[in-house]
């Protein structure tokens, strides 16, 4: 099972995205003396183009905004580009944004930094982040960590996830100011961000020791489906990590929650830790039947990894190859016995692992009846087999 030592680097940082209050970051809000980046631009006195000619500014803007989710997005370019130019905030926003997605053809250079210039002038947080985005990417613009950070702490105070996300890796990165850094990334899981919630827990986690308020974060990114964040918190819970108490149960959990996800070190980890709450477990098992009963014999808490799956065919064929000695099994303990199996299947033999009863005398009469089971199919199992008198064995079994 991988550890969670989660290094800095290993933080999965994205640039652009966004973020909510929690408290406010160190970065200080962007100075309210106009610059050459945020004061107010003159509108522009372009004629509108033909398809907004009869509208008014709100609407030309909105009719763009639904074009870019048309199956021509092209289109809104004309109507946003003029919309923005009479400062339309959001329309400098989305047009900007759809430029950065690639949801549009490449526009020439600058014209994005521009539209996050007006945007952001107008008063639109979205372009107020995408801006601090260019000062920090260096690309479109001179790199300037310094604007980059003001920006975004303003587009963040404003609720801007992306903002915060791409804020907590500056504060990260740049200004190794990790406390700092911990409270931006979760105001940005608050707003939904799930990369900012992997990125706040792995700091209060592994860097500041806030083991709950980590797994907290862990949690909701893992309610978003995120596998690597139910990872975290199976490594966490199962292996007792950073001080938090460990629970095997718990860890093997949130360890088939990253399984299912997709995550392969999810499932891994969870057969680890299956196998060390029941040395008997079937690691791997795709066939798993808490009770039966098949030809009178009752068999508890069958697990099985099957060749080409399980399913209830499996367990009804398995189980009817265990019932074929009933009779057999019942008189290795007449007053009633639960004792549990491991076995395998393979190659046309059955291979018996282990018997596990508190009769010595009883577990090696089942074990040589087990190996006379015909090994009907490929499989390595585990159950615990009712015999004997009906109640007795009830009753053995609730003890165990």
């Amino acid at each position: 099972m991988r550890r969670l030592g989660l290094p800095l680097s290993a933080l999965l940082l994205v640039l652009a995205s966004a973020c909510k209050r929690a408290d406010t970051p160190p970065p200080p809000p962007p100075d309210p003396t106009p610059t050459a980046e945020t004061k107010p631009v003159e509108p522009q006195t372009a004629p509108p183009p033909p398809a907004c000619e009869e509208l008014e500014l709100e609407a030309c803007a909105e009719q763009g905004t639904l074009l870019l989710l048309s199956p021509t997005p092209a289109d809104a370019i004309p109507l946003l580009t003029w919309a923005c130019a009479m400062d339309h905030a959001e329309a400098c926003a989305n047009l900007a944004t759809s430029y950065r997605a690639e949801h549009l053809p490449p526009p020439a250079q600058g014209v994005v930094h521009d539209l996050n210039v007006r945007g952001c002038s107008a008063g639109s947080a979205r372009s107020c982040g995408l801006l601090g985005a260019d000062y920090y990417e260096g690309e479109a613009v001179e790199r300037d960590i310094t604007k980059a950070a003001k920006l975004l702490a303003g587009a963040c105070e404003q609720d801007e996830r992306q903002a915060c996300s791409l804020l907590g890796n500056i504060l990260v990165t740049d200004h190794q100011d990790l406390s700092a850094a911990a409270k931006v990334f979760a105001r940005g899981c608050e707003l939904g961000d799930v990369d900012s919630c992997k990125n706040a827990g792995v700091i209060y986690l592994s860097k500041l020791g806030e083991v709950q308020l980590a797994l907290g974060l862990f949690e909701r990114a893992c309610a978003e489906r995120d596998a690597e964040a139910c990872y975290n918190l199976g490594a966490v819970h199962g292996e007792g990590l950073y001080g938090a108490a460990q629970d095997l149960a718990a860890g093997e959990q949130w360890m088939r929650k990253a399984c299912e996800l997709g995550d392969k070190d999810g499932c891994a980890g969870a057969d680890k830790l299956a196998a060390a709450q029941d040395p008997n477990a079937v690691v791997g098992a795709n066939l798993n039947v808490g009770s039966m009963d098949v030809n009178g014999m009752t068999i508890m808490d069958l697990q099985c990894r099957l060749s080409g799956g399980g399913g209830l065919f499996g367990s009804m064929a398995l189980a009817g190859t265990l019932a074929e000695k009933k009779k057999a099994f019942d008189k290795c303990a007449p007053k009633g016995a639960a004792p549990i199996v491991r076995w395998d299947f393979d190659g046309g033999k059955t291979h018996v692992l282990h018997v596990d009863d508190p009769s010595e005398q009883v577990a090696a009469c089942v074990e040589k009846i087990m190996k006379k089971v015909p090994a009907t199919m490929q499989a390595q199992c585990r159950a615990t087999l009712l015999i004997g008198n009906k109640q007795g064995a009830e009753q053995a079994a609730a003890s165990r």
